[in-house]
């Protein structure tokens, strides 16, 4: 595989290789799908970055199911308009587009403050302060 992204990795910045699920078969092609765990984050980059020079694999992170879920609830707020943009980045960081700004989330409860705080240009909301 390295071969054909073009990229040298060694043998020893992959901590574990291994299928997972049953083989398929799509346009009658066999297809497995593999997960492998790196142990440096420079050659996990590089290699996600070479993805496009080999177009009949599809190369992705993988999220944890509790980080899917959050995007998920985050893309919902896009059909509400709430927010301009939601994704994980090369890092499996959480972010979300809120005007022209954008903020990093770890859980539900930060992106629903997010959503609370900011107005719809991404301007920080002041506190409402009551005169007596």
């Amino acid at each position: 595989m390295s071969e054909k992204l073009e990229v040298k990795v060694p043998g020893t910045v992959i901590d574990r290789a291994h299928r997972i699920g049953k083989r398929r078969i799509i346009k009658g092609r066999k297809v497995h799908q593999v997960i492998v765990c790196f142990t440096t984050w420079r050659h996990r980059i590089l290699v996600y970055r070479a993805r496009k020079k080999c177009p009949n694999y599809k190369i992705k992170f993988d999220l944890t199911k509790r980080r899917i879920n959050i995007i998920q609830k985050a893309k919902s707020f896009l059909e509400e308009k709430k927010l301009g943009l939601a994704f994980a980045d090369k890092n499996c960081q959480l972010s979300a587009k809120i005007g022209d700004k954008y903020k990093h989330f770890t859980s539900e409860e930060e992106l629903l403050d997010i959503i609370k705080r900011y107005d719809d240009n991404g301007y920080f909301q002041k506190p409402m302060q009551w005169e007596q």
